[in-house]
């Protein structure tokens, strides 16, 4: 609450300095000659006649600036700009005394052959570093078109895709769309939606705490030009599955309007091989099965934009989607005795129906001050979703002919899943020492709610009826509010710069199971510091040091007490005893460039204490159940390369080489779970102009095998090619072709063990050798421009 006070104190001392009179002011926007776009960052000088600076500022997220006069103006003055990757432009103007001039839209042009510094800017496909994070372009990503989001991260360096899975630096990131978290999958976030990736490997404390393996923040394109336009994307693939994603623009005066749709006619497909050794008798278990899961997705989505000014800007977001999908498994089981003979086996079918639903809406505002880099925005939105989930379950015994033993064991189960999220959030942002320092802080509140419900039943052969299992039967809901305040501050002494933050956070999680009694409550507050220190050491090069502490809470699945019978011989059930893992990331990376080349290196650490981690041990002969346990520590060392070469001014090439050594810890079960082990892997990307306006694109990937708590993953690699062409004079229509995972390489096997009681190998092979055609057309006209907005008369003399 004392949070809350200061931040309504600080807004009206901001309102009461609009007041004060005296004062000469600049304002206008800048734009990159020859996309139209907004250019964030660039730095701007005031001077007088004299050639002495008199105001500094930089452009905001939308390539606004204001700038304040320290000292009376001239008769002539010069606003000098530049940036890294840009032409540095000057402009003469004059000012009226003591008020406000406009100096309107201002382009700045690309200096492609006079690249310098850490940032590369001048082409799309490059990538920009900075102190707290790195942000990638998606525009160049081929692979990508008229694809979902997946496919974007198989070449972004230090992320890797295995199996649907997403992993940063060998550790589970948090996924973000636009700064907040989503419930969407990668599968569910079309590609050509998307115009940047932001990996950020150490949070500050801007950030919510929750989570030990980083952020990745998913930016969604923005509707920035005048005049109506839009695209149109299709793509049909070899699985089979398609691809349809429309996209329309209306931009007009103050007004910006976007709607967007989403179809994706989902088709996926794995195998599963599993061979267990049981060490206790000398028996084993081997099964082989496969799934597909079919269905279509949707998703519709609007964005209003209201900014009558520079200084007032109002948004309005609504989303909605669902999909409707079904799953088929078919597995084959064989129990193999001591000579390795099957003397029994199994068959099952199972069959699941999901059909999903959700609706989003957001509204924000923003606040810029008159005084550059003094901002205040506010936003609030609310989720809500529910599906019904069904599903059979039929498995017959069988002899070692393969012929039915007894009755099949039938199975059905009903239920589904419900909840919704209200977050508030507002934050402040000011600037100091003539924008060389900043103060950001902030507060957020976010509610969630959650049930989950399920109900198994047994047929039962004497009664011909359907029987309730109570073990297999849950009514589980739980709320986890969050209440949480930060603030940050950032300075420059010389060639060092820092950002110093601080983050508070209260949560509270209590999850009931109403049928068993069993009640779940967590009230933790925590104080989540960060720090970055840079320090540059000329125009080409500099020094990063970062240091952040996280916490990982419980999810769902790992702490409610349900058992999950997808798999009679291989049982997974939560653990309520579970508590939050406490995180240590530091990083000290050194940034270079050779011209038009960069190179990125990085020594890095991530401490876990009291990680949560899966623990598998035998129940029965011949049933594994896999529950989660919090170990005693967890410490990765690693190092991480990124170097961007252009080749030549038609071909680029980037390489990433990531090395870490892992080692976890736990006295409670014994050396059940001790474990420690290097591996390493390495990712090209490389891009190639050709003529007759193509363009070829070639990623490679490969991952090195990984230590697990009682184990060890298998090594997998890929390599895929896409290759792209325009057509027609505005280059409105492309063809693109693309191939992910040409050799069929990409795979997930995994190896465990428990000393002296069983040895597991499974492998999962998702269908990822696919063939893509999509056909991109872009329609309607954008002036270039950034939208212009009305002048702010004013007269600060008179106020």
């Amino acid at each position: 609450m004392k949070f809350i006070v200061a931040q309504i104190f600080i807004l009206i001392l901001s309102f009461q300095s609009l007041a004060q009179s005296g004062a000469n002011y600049i304002h206008g926007s800048v734009v990159d000659s020859v996309s139209g776009d907004p250019v964030p960052g660039v730095t701007l000088q005031w001077r007088n006649e004299k050639d002495s600076v008199i105001g500094i500022g930089t452009t905001s997220d939308k390539g606004a600036f204001h700038i304040k006069c320290t000292t009376l103006p001239g008769r002539e003055n010069t606003l000098s700009i530049s940036f890294i990757g840009y032409r540095t432009k000057q402009l003469v103007f004059e000012v009226k005394k003591q008020a406000t001039t406009d100096i309107g839209s201002v382009s700045i042009a690309p200096a492609f052959t006079d690249l310098q510094g850490i940032t590369v800017t001048a082409q799309k496909e490059s990538y920009q570093v900075m102190p707290d994070k790195k942000v990638f372009n998606v525009a160049s990503n081929l692979n990508a078109k008229g694809g979902t989001v997946s496919e974007v991260f198989r070449q972004i360096p230090g992320v890797t895709i295995n199996s649907g899975k997403i992993t940063l630096r060998n550790s589970t990131p948090t996924l973000l769309l636009d700064g907040k978290r989503t419930n969407l999958t990668l599968e569910q976030i079309p590609a050509d939606q998307v115009a940047s990736i932001e990996i950020i490997t150490n949070p500050s404390a801007k950030y919510d705490a929750d989570g030990s393996g980083g952020i990745i923040n998913i930016i969604s394109k923005k509707n920035s030009k005048a005049g109506m336009y839009g695209s149109v994307n299709a793509n049909w693939t070899t699985i089979p599955e398609h691809n349809l994603y429309g996209d329309f623009n209306i931009s007009k005066g103050d007004f910006r309007f976007n709607v967007n749709f989403l179809e994706h006619g989902h088709q996926g497909k794995h195998r599963e091989t599993l061979y267990r050794n049981n060490l206790s008798d000398g028996t084993a278990l081997q099964q082989q099965a496969e799934s597909v899961t079919k269905g279509p997705f949707r998703k519709g989505k609007f964005t209003l934009d209201y900014e009558p000014n520079k200084q007032h800007t109002f948004s309005l977001t609504g989303t909605y989607g669902g999909g409707d999908f079904r799953t088929y498994n078919n597995q084959q089981s064989y129990y193999l005795n001591k000579a390795a003979l099957a003397d029994s086996g199994a068959i099952r079918h199972t069959g699941n129906t999901e059909n999903f639903r959700f609706g989003q809406a957001a509204l924000s505002y923003a606040y810029q001050f008159r005084k550059q880099g003094e901002k205040l925005t506010a936003d609030f939105s609310v989720e809500k979703y529910k599906g019904p989930v069904d599903g059979s379950y039929h498995m017959q015994y069988q002899d070692p002919q393969g012929a039915s033993l007894g009755n099949p064991v039938l199975q059905q189960s009903s239920g589904g899943f419900k909840g919704h999220t209200v977050i508030l959030q507002s934050d402040y942002t000011n600037t100091f020492k003539e924008n060389k320092a900043k103060l950001e802080t902030g507060v957020k509140i976010t509610w969630h709610k959650d049930r989950n419900q399920s109900l198994l039943q047994d047929y039962d052969h004497h009664t011909s009826d359907y029987l309730v299992n109570k073990q297999g039967t849950y009514d589980f809901n739980y709320k986890d509010p969050t209440y949480s305040a930060y603030g940050n501050f950032s300075d420059s002494y010389g060639k060092f710069s820092y950002i110093a933050g601080l983050r508070f956070e209260q949560y509270d999680y209590t999850g009931m199971m109403p049928d068993s009694g069993i009640r779940i409550a967590y009230h933790n507050p925590g104080l989540f510091p960060s720090f970055f220190l840079t320090r540059q050491l000329g125009a080409e090069q500099e020094l990063h040091l970062n240091y952040s502490r996280r916490v990982t809470r419980p999810a769902f699945d790992e702490i409610t007490p349900r058992i999950d019978y997808s798999n009679p011989q291989n049982l997974f059930k939560g653990n309520t005893a579970l508590q939050s893992a406490f995180t240590n990331l530091l990083e000290f990376s050194y940034n270079k460039s050779f011209g038009k080349s960069t190179l990125i290196a990085t020594a890095y650490l991530r401490n876990i204490q009291h990680p949560i981690t899966t623990y598998t041990y035998p129940i029965a002969p011949d049933t594994l159940l896999t529950t989660y346990i919090n170990a005693d520590h967890s410490n990765t060392y690693g190092a991480e390369l990124i170097f961007k070469n252009p080749i030549t001014t038609w071909w680029n090439l980037t390489t990433n080489l990531n090395f870490f050594d892992t080692r976890i810890t736990d006295t409670h079960i014994g050396s059940v779970l001790d474990n420690s082990g290097f591996s390493w892997f390495a990712k090209l990307s490389s891009d190639a102009k050709l003529p007759q306006d193509m363009t070829l694109q070639l990623s490679a990937s490969y991952e090195a095998p990984q230590i697990i708590p009682q184990g060890k993953t298998s090594s997998t690699s890929s390599i895929d090619l896409a290759l792209k062409k325009d057509f027609l004079k505005e280059k409105n229509l492309a063809l693109t072709l693309s191939c992910t995972d040409i050799f069929n390489t990409d795979r997930y096997r995994r190896i465990t063990a428990l000393p002296g009681t069983f040895q597991q190998d499974f492998l999962q092979k998702y269908t990822t050798r696919v063939f893509k055609i999509n056909v991109n057309y872009r329609f309607g006209r954008a002036n270039g421009k950034e939208i212009q907005h009305k002048k702010i008369e004013t007269n600060y003399s008179k106020q």
